[in-house]
């Protein structure tokens, strides 16, 4: 690949037509920051082409800093993907939160209602359980969930839910 630039384009609507324009960068801190006179919101993508492809980043950005953050990561990795280990930052997670995995399961169960409804409602409490932890024990993704999580869950259920 010999192009191993990205660019930012704004959405604006121009004459009651919505088109992309492409942004200059403007002079930045020392530091890469921008200065403060140049920062803006607005809808910002980030673009960059793979041989003859042009490809766009999979989510909007909402400031122009948050544009030439996503700009700077793709750059360092269209340079260094060949390196071993290297891994695309700007990616979005593909792993689904807990709360939107719930309906999921549920649907996916089989049997009887009363089943069903038995598991909804234990799933259910699982996150309501997950979402009061400390930031340092929640678990986020479905993935996360360990043995030991679910431990301490059957004695929360065991020991500290009187209506339980």
């Amino acid at each position: 690949m010999a192009n191993k630039r990205a660019k930012i384009y704004e959405r604006m609507q121009v004459h009651g037509v919505w088109t992309d324009r492409a942004v200059s960068v403007p002079k930045l801190k020392p530091d890469g920051a921008l200065y403060l006179k140049d920062e803006r919101d607005g809808k910002f993508r980030v673009s960059w082409y793979q041989g003859r492809k042009k490809h766009w980043h999979p989510t909007t950005c909402c400031s122009l800093s948050l544009a030439l953050r996503v700009k700077s990561d793709k750059e360092w990795f269209l340079k260094n993907q060949s390196r071993p280990g290297a891994q695309d930052a700007t990616l979005p997670d593909a792993r689904s939160p807990i709360s939107s995995s719930i309906g999921t399961y549920v649907d996916s169960l089989t049997g009887s209602k009363r089943t069903k409804s038995a598991y909804g409602h234990a799933v259910i409490e699982f996150a309501d359980w997950n979402e009061s932890l400390k930031n340092g024990n929640r678990k986020k993704y479905a993935e996360e969930i360990d043995k030991g999580h679910l431990a301490k869950f059957f004695d929360f259920l065991v020991d500290d839910e009187p209506a339980q």
